[in-house]
């Protein structure tokens, strides 16, 4: 990479049937609130939804 430039690999379109589209939502949602700090305590069942 000697022009300073990322290199970006396209690796298609991700597909998946809604029922495992709207789970991934859920979860990357609670990541993201987990990963901003949102409550002192987080007990399992917040990880595994």
């Amino acid at each position: 990479m000697d022009s300073g430039r990322a290199q970006i690999i396209e690796r298609g379109v991700l597909t998946a049937p809604d029922e495992t589209w709207d789970t991934a939502v859920r979860r990357a949602e609670v990541i993201g609130r987990i990963a901003r700090g949102v409550g002192s305590q987080v007990g399992e069942p917040a990880l595994t939804t």
